[in-house]
């Protein structure tokens, strides 16, 4: 299953900077109409810093066949070209498999990694991440939530033709982002809606 949520960042007209503020957003995740948990972001932007936490907490049968929590944190700078994270934590537990991981980040480039339980390596024929791959990445939370073009015009499709690339303190990995459909709204749309 997967879950991705895109907010949207400003037009070219725009400031490239967000008003201080702070938004909590429920999600609630489900398969075929059976809840399997829920999770809230929080996101709180300050000057040009940001922060975001998320919490889930997910289940199967009332616990009998799975049970996990877990909180995810990210904080770093809104730049005119792209977010920069600066931290990423993400605390999980799931009954029998508890982790921890924390990245720091120096100007866009992973600069620390910690995970516990540090897994032994196994044979396996995943490719080493290399330096040069942990250059200009976000972590896994600040793709999901900030990861926009912020000099893109209102309702130019290009927002979603982009490659993010994100590293999660295990893999390396780009999320490409193609433009699936162009409407036009009707004049019943409510007025802050254009296009």
């Amino acid at each position: 299953m997967l879950l991705l949520s895109v907010t949207p960042g400003p037009s070219a007209g725009e400031t490239a900077q967000p008003k201080p503020g702070r938004v909590v957003a429920t999600y609630d995740a489900a398969l075929a109409g059976i809840s399997l948990g829920d999770f809230k972001v929080t996101t709180t932007i300050e000057g040009s810093a940001y922060k975001l936490v998320a919490k889930g907490r997910f289940s199967m049968l009332a616990g009998l066949v799975y049970s996990a929590t877990g909180k995810t944190t990210s904080s770093g700078t809104l730049t005119p070209a792209a977010p920069q994270p600066t931290t990423f934590t993400l605390d999980y537990d799931g009954g029998k498999k508890r982790e921890q991981r924390y990245i720091r980040f120096n100007n866009g480039t992973v600069s620390e990694v910690s995970i516990v339980p540090r897994k032994k390596k196994k044979n396996s024929t995943r490719i080493p991440v290399g330096a040069e791959q942990l250059e200009d990445v976000l972590d896994p939370l600040t793709a999901a939530f900030l990861a926009v073009r912020p000099n893109t015009p209102a309702g130019d499709l290009e927002i979603c033709r982009q490659t993010i690339p994100v590293f999660d303190g295990k893999q390396r990995f780009d999320v490409v982002l193609t433009p699936k459909r162009s409407e036009s709204l009707g004049s019943g749309a409510p007025k802050s809606l254009s296009g």
